[in-house]
């Protein structure tokens, strides 16, 4: 079952909170671990890219997790508010089948550039996350459907690829469900309500900005 945690973690702290991990870890490994996330490869993984990038946020997420639904239009706001702000979607498909199903078309559908488009159309879905959903989507984010088709086929190896990462990178943060973040060199292991994200993103585009001379 997913949890919904409401805690913000600094990497330098020296031990992640109780209620966010199942067990303390070190001020080192804990940077080290965010740390290679943020810098850990994406080609072919959806972002939401932008030329000046202050802030980069890597979101692991379920499209089955109705948590990670309510985030989506947290982040919608913080990204109409921070034009800077950089967005790595590393899908974290961890609730079934149709989650992983939902997850691969998603990275297939940035190979059409349309990943953002799907993402919504996804996310803001009512009812079940089925192939009735999926479809739905895929129209509404304006994708072709057999471009899609072959997109999965030819990129199998890849997307598969791509999927091994994201669970290897989510499980070395000792994330027990979705959402979960990396904002900066913060972990954030849960989702969070707006004013929470507005915060966050304060407090690292100031530790970020270099100090006037």
């Amino acid at each position: 079952m997913t949890r919904f945690f409401r805690c913000l973690v600094p990497a330098s702290a020296m031990v992640v909170l109780a209620a966010c991990t199942s067990a303390p870890v070190t001020e080192a490994a804990q940077q080290a671990k965010v740390a290679e996330v943020q810098r850990a490869p994406i080609a072919g993984v959806p972002q939401r890219a932008v030329d000046k990038p202050a802030i980069t946020l890597v979101l692991f997420s379920d499209y089955a997790c109705r948590h990670c639904r309510q985030l989506h239009g947290v982040l919608a706001r913080a990204i109409a508010a921070n034009p800077d702000l950089r967005i790595v979607y590393r899908d974290w498909p961890i609730l079934g089948a149709q989650s992983r199903k939902a997850a691969r078309y998603a990275i297939a559908s940035a190979f059409q550039g349309r990943h953002a488009e799907f993402d919504t159309a996804l996310m803001n879905r009512e009812g079940p996350l089925d192939d009735a959903a999926l479809r739905a989507a895929v129209a509404r984010a304006g994708l072709d459907p057999e471009r899609l088709d072959r997109d999965l086929a030819q990129h199998r190896t890849r997307i598969d690829a791509i999927l091994a990462d994201n669970d290897r990178l989510a499980r070395s943060l000792g994330l027990q469900g979705t959402p979960g973040m990396v904002v900066g060199d913060y972990l954030i292991p849960g989702g969070v309500d707006e004013e929470t994200m507005r915060a966050i993103l304060e407090v690292v585009r100031k530790r970020q900005t270099p100090s006037p001379a």
